[in-house]
């Protein structure tokens, strides 16, 4: 394919197949491309091109050149191409809103990141919300030996202290546990669970080579408790051994639901 010249030399130029159809990357009729444009059209929407019989005075027609780079010797002036000394190339577009929104994006996960670590006091905001939690492992299967539980509540209690929520007393049996913690004001409910399942339940594999297939339940049961109840939840978490001897995970949450006055469908419960 010949270039345009000073001498007004004239060139073959190429048109899109489907300028008719609403090619987005196609121009309005009597707009040609020219350049590279064939290559880069047939990559962005797979149509293929053709070329045109018309042929392209250079700096004669009142078209604008549509291209990857400007006709050695031209420059455009108001939407259309003239006669510059020296010659000027037009720079390929690197979408610089495009690096900004991304970079954008990172530095907002990164504060976020800071701020549930390492949350910044808020003035006048004075929390205090106990929460009774309990959940099982999958199927309630006895998967949780008791030489690990001490390392095992340990981590959970360093992964609560990291979120800033307080673990005030823990305990359980080979298939599930019981937490009492003070919620963060800056941490949801559904974001300290996520944590501590998915690490824990990581920390029971790398212990126990025969829970390979350890898993938390995907659910949970939280219960709100007063300072009041405090005492009493602790003294009701530490002897968990000794009440599961008589009494099932499953009855055990039944009982829990009817002392708040809980609506529940069990066969949503269990898993």
């Amino acid at each position: 394919m010949k270039s345009p010249s000073r001498g007004g030399e004239k060139r073959l130029i190429l048109e899109c197949l489907s300028r008719d159809r609403g090619c987005r990357c196609a121009p309005p009729p009597g707009y040609f491309r020219t350049g590279l444009w064939p290559e880069n059209h047939k990559k962005s929407c797979g149509t293929a091109a053709k070329l045109c019989k018309q042929p392209f005075i250079a700096g004669t027609r009142n078209q604008p050149f549509i291209g990857i780079a400007s006709p050695k010797g031209f420059t455009k002036v108001a939407g259309r191409w003239s006669e510059a000394t020296p010659p000027v190339r037009a720079a390929q577009s690197r979408n610089p809103e495009g690096v900004i929104v991304f970079v954008t994006r990172i530095l907002m996960a990164v504060l976020r990141a800071v701020t549930l670590y390492y949350p910044s006091p808020m003035a006048s905001t004075l929390t205090k919300i106990l929460l009774h939690i309990t959940y099982s492992t999958k199927h309630r299967d006895a998967m949780i030996p008791e030489a690990v539980e001490p390392e095992l509540y340990a981590y959970i209690g360093g992964i609560c202290r990291r979120m800033g929520c307080p673990l005030l007393a823990i305990g359980g049996t080979s298939n599930h546990v019981h937490l009492m913690v003070s919620l963060s004001k800056t941490v949801s409910l559904a974001e300290l669970m996520m944590n501590i399942k998915r690490d824990s339940s990581k920390l029971v594999k790398e212990k126990d080579p025969a829970a390979s297939g350890f898993t938390w339940q995907k659910g949970y049961f939280t219960f709100s408790i007063g300072e009041s109840g405090a005492d009493g939840l602790r003294k009701y978490i530490a002897n968990q051994k000794e009440h599961h001897a008589t009494v099932s995970f499953q009855d055990e949450i039944r009982l829990l639901l009817q002392k708040y006055g809980m609506e529940f469908d069990e066969r949503y419960m269990w898993d």
